[in-house]
């Protein structure tokens, strides 16, 4: 029983991550994920399309694979980090307090009681950000860096070389995405600056997201949601409660329930669900239908009926599902490819699958101050 509601709260807390974090999807979504870390038991497996085994390992923590690498947690109260390749084996020893995974081949790590560091894919280290309180993975080349001065953080960001090329002067920021980065002034107001670190557009609104590949960005302005150009012009009207990148379309709330609308605004799909996740890449998308989860089309129509404990989007031509405390796979058919048999999946896989993202994207410092 406790079990139970161990998982129950981590999927709850995965929904409400989703509702904040799939605002700043970045353009990094993996779609072809040839080996999924799955756990039976204690033990984690790399599995297959086809559920056969690639490698397994005692890990209590992981990563999908990126740029070559999956990040892997050593059991045991050291829990140190490494990297593993394709195969299994280690490439870079697990000797790390903290990682992140390796993005524009680059990683930053944190030695026990150190400041954050950038190594490259051979695990030379590169450079220290010793008054950095933490650091995220590089986006368009440049890394967001916060640091603490007189109890207030502070957002910056630094090259490939370690150099501070934008001073931490916000209150607020996220990574660059298409040439600029969402910033917050010293007013709680929200704009864009360039990676010269100028002002592109202006700070006026309440939230701000990164811009997507189609190179528009979600803002919130008089408690509504709306889109804007790279000239900051409304392309959406703030209108909704809430809203989420999604591919092609954005995902939109009202009235308490989600729906779709496209690029212009226009509805596609009412909004009369109570939690859904998105298509992306995808025609199927899965929303909650009483107690239960199904998937929809783009039409709305119900594809797979409801029978799921809990959903993932497809990625790539399957879908994780949960039936009971079990974990498996569906195709678009709503056939299992792979049976219910799991008992975890990668927070990273989900975070991937759910919004794009990654769950090893930040590391904080272990340096004493």
């Amino acid at each position: 029983m406790i079990v139970r509601k161990i998982k129950k709260y981590i999927w709850a807390t995965l929904i409400s991550m989703f509702a904040f974090s799939a605002c700043n999807t970045q353009s990094g979504r993996i779609e072809d994920i040839s080996i999924i870390p799955v756990w039976y038991g204690d033990s984690c497996l790399y599995i297959d399309s086809k559920d056969d085994i690639s490698f397994n390992g005692l890990y209590p923590a992981v990563s999908i694979f990126r740029e070559d690498f999956a990040l892997v947690q050593m059991p045991g109260r050291d829990a140190r980090i490494g990297f593993i390749d394709n195969s299994g084996e280690f490439v870079l020893p697990a000797v790390y307090k903290q990682a992140t995974i390796f993005r524009e081949g680059f990683a930053f790590v944190v030695r026990p009681d150190e400041a954050p560091c950038a190594i490259n894919q051979k695990g030379e280290l590169k450079f220290t950000l010793r008054n950095a309180e933490s650091v995220e993975t590089y986006h368009d080349g440049m890394a967001l860096y916060s640091i603490r001065e007189n109890g207030k953080r502070r957002y910056g960001y630094v090259d490939k070389r370690g150099e501070s090329v934008i001073e931490p002067a916000f209150a607020d920021a996220t990574s660059f995405s298409q040439g600029k980065a969402a910033v917050k002034d010293a007013k709680g107001k929200w704009g864009f600056i360039d990676k010269s670190g100028n002002a592109v557009i202006e700070c006026r609104f309440d939230e701000a997201t990164s811009f997507n590949d189609r190179n528009v960005a979600l803002v919130k302005e008089n408690k509504l949601w709306g889109v804007i150009n790279k000239n900051g012009e409304y392309e959406i009207e703030p209108q909704f409660a809430m809203m989420r990148n999604d591919g092609k379309w954005f995902q939109i709330k009202s009235e308490g329930f989600w729906g779709w609308c496209d690029s212009d605004g226009k509805i596609v799909i009412p909004a009369r669900y109570e939690k859904a996740f998105g298509f992306f890449n995808s025609d199927r998308a899965p929303v909650l239908i009483g107690d239960k989860w199904a998937y929809i089309d783009r039409k709305g129509t119900v594809v797979i009926k409801p029978q799921f404990d809990r959903s993932l989007p497809f990625v790539g031509n399957l879908a994780a599902v949960w039936v009971g405390d079990y974990i498996g796979f569906i195709n678009k058919d709503g056939r299992y490819e792979i049976n219910p048999q799991y008992n975890g999946i990668s927070r990273d896989y989900e975070a991937n699958a759910a919004w794009g993202g990654t769950s090893y994207d930040r590391v904080t410092t272990e340096k004493k101050r």
